[in-house]
């Protein structure tokens, strides 16, 4: 999308001496995305790591959490949604870009339970920003409707 930049010559803070002129300039939309929708992570008691990408020039910060139970999405019925504190860790942090910064990573703790063989356990993880902030005056989004959205899957092999 391109926006208008509207210059003008003036003097000593007077009338515009020549009319305005209008010259494109591109908006600098930013766009913040999970890197991918669903992650796993073999093993109970290990560390589930979620990456978080940025495309475009503005600063940024983006908060995160994970703590909401998934639905089945495994589609046949051989999926449950993890337990908060007997599957994994509820948690929740942040992540800054700068300017240059394309990709931030987070990880969220799971936890070993006793159950042996059990079937993929699943989280849900958001990400939000403040709409309000300025940003820098750039624009951010998210890159789709979906694209706030993360699951976690703990298998247990």
């Amino acid at each position: 999308m391109k926006m208008l930049k509207i210059a003008a010559l003036t003097l000593a803070g007077a009338l515009p001496l020549l009319p305005a002129i209008a010259t494109a300039q591109d908006d600098g939309v930013t766009t913040i995305k999970f890197s991918r929708s669903a992650y796993t992570v073999f093993g109970e008691g290990n560390a589930l790591e979620f990456t978080v990408v940025k495309d475009g020039p503005a600063e940024v910060q983006i908060l995160w959490a994970a703590g909401a139970t998934a639905p089945n999405i495994a589609g046949n019925g051989d999926g449950r949604a993890a337990t908060v504190g007997k599957d994994f860790v509820k948690a929740s942090g942040s992540l800054f870009f700068f300017a240059d910064d394309t990709e931030k990573t987070f990880t969220v703790e799971t936890i070993a339970d006793e159950e042996v063989g059990e079937p993929p356990e699943m989280f849900m993880v958001g990400l939000a920003f403040s709409p309000f902030d300025t940003h820098g005056n750039k624009r951010v989004e998210f890159a789709s409707y979906y694209a706030n959205q993360a699951v976690g899957v703990i298998l247990d092999y």
